[in-house]
């Protein structure tokens, strides 16, 4: 994974500012695009069969508890 640097970060932040602004009326869409985004994430950090799994325990309402190994 790619380290962002400070500038980036806040860019980034930024965006979604804007975007939650542009939507703020709007809070299913606002809610769907953050789960697209979250999935994303959750694959590109966990993989499809570990998401599919963790979304099906926010949809079911499930207490989920998760730690990180760190190899080093």
């Amino acid at each position: 994974m790619i380290k962002k640097t400070m500038i980036e970060q806040q860019s980034a932040l930024d965006e979604v500012d804007e975007f939650i602004e542009q939507y703020v009326g709007d809070p299913l869409l606002l809610s769907a695009a953050l789960i697209v985004a979250a999935k994303k994430i959750y694959q590109d950090n966990l993989g499809v069969k570990e998401t599919k799994t963790m979304l099906e325990l926010f949809a079911n309402d499930a207490e989920v508890s998760y730690s990180r190994v760190t190899v080093h």
